[in-house]
């Protein structure tokens, strides 16, 4: 019973510590680190809030910090909305170099467009045009179909009213 039990609990307690030490424990640490950051803020510095202001410390209080976002403006913010500090000026983000996830879209596309040349020269241009030209007939039909559906369902409509409209002035004539 014991061994049963045992070996039934295993994989679940592999499962928990693979689930700790992927997950939980680079967390705190990440935690730990900004907390540390955060706490070793001085004047001078250059920071990064959650709003994504860029922003340099004049004085570090308590929970806030006195930040100046240029000559003229100067703001206090809350301990807990600095994002990162800017070691350098080169950690600072540029909107002129794309992102990985646009230059793999740009990628895809163009991998698209190279399928899309050999699949055409593979079809043969009189092939392909037949191709499209079905494909511009299903269309017309389907939009066809839909007008004819519309146009049934709006002489069933005149016709429900046109009842109605009779039975109203049949039921008016009854209380004459």
């Amino acid at each position: 019973m014991d061994t049963k039990f045992l070996t039934s609990i295993i994989p679940l307690i592999i499962i928990i510590l693979i689930f700790y030490f992927l997950i939980i424990r680079p967390q705190r640490n990440n935690q730990k680190k900004h907390k540390e950051m955060i706490n070793n803020l001085k004047k001078g510095d250059k920071i990064i809030t959650n709003g994504g202001f860029i922003c340099e410390v004049i004085k570090a209080e308590e929970n806030f910090i006195t930040v100046k976002l240029n000559e003229d403006t100067k703001v206090k913010v809350a301990r807990e909305y600095v994002a990162s500090k800017i070691d350098d000026i080169n950690d600072l983000p540029s909107a002129s170099e794309p992102t990985k996830d646009k230059e793999k879209i740009k990628e895809e596309k163009k991998l698209e467009k190279k399928e899309a040349k050999r699949e055409h020269h593979k079809l043969g241009a009189k092939e392909h045009q037949e191709e499209e030209a079905k494909a511009i007939e299903e269309k017309i039909a389907t939009i066809e179909e839909k007008k004819e559906e519309k146009k049934e369902a709006k002489a069933k409509k005149l016709e429900e009213e046109a009842s109605d409209s009779k039975s109203v002035e049949s039921k008016d004539e009854d209380r004459k």
